[in-house]
């Protein structure tokens, strides 16, 4: 599965997209792949969830190949700490 520059996708690869509900851009990891979809998981301070009982900041979505771009890991660290 490519992402939307073309870039093969894997497993664990960082990538950029824009999460549900918000607009604006967020780093997160890609933990699996469904026939047509990516599987995401990301963090954000807007998301409140529950693990296990244990408030977390984490959450999952699935997003379109085409909606999704893979970066580079020290980009994706650059970014987050620009922030």
């Amino acid at each position: 599965m490519k992402d939307i520059v073309n870039q093969e996708l894997a497993v664990g690869n960082i990538v950029v997209f824009n999460p549900p509900r918000y607009k604006g851009l967020v780093t997160g990891k890609i933990i699996g792949f469904s026939p047509k979809m990516v599987r995401v998981e990301y963090s954000a301070p807007w998301v409140t969830s529950y693990k296990d009982g244990v408030k977390t900041n984490t959450d999952q979505t699935s997003r379109w190949p085409n909606e999704v771009m893979k970066v580079d890991e020290q980009v994706a660290f650059i970014y987050t700490l620009s922030k």
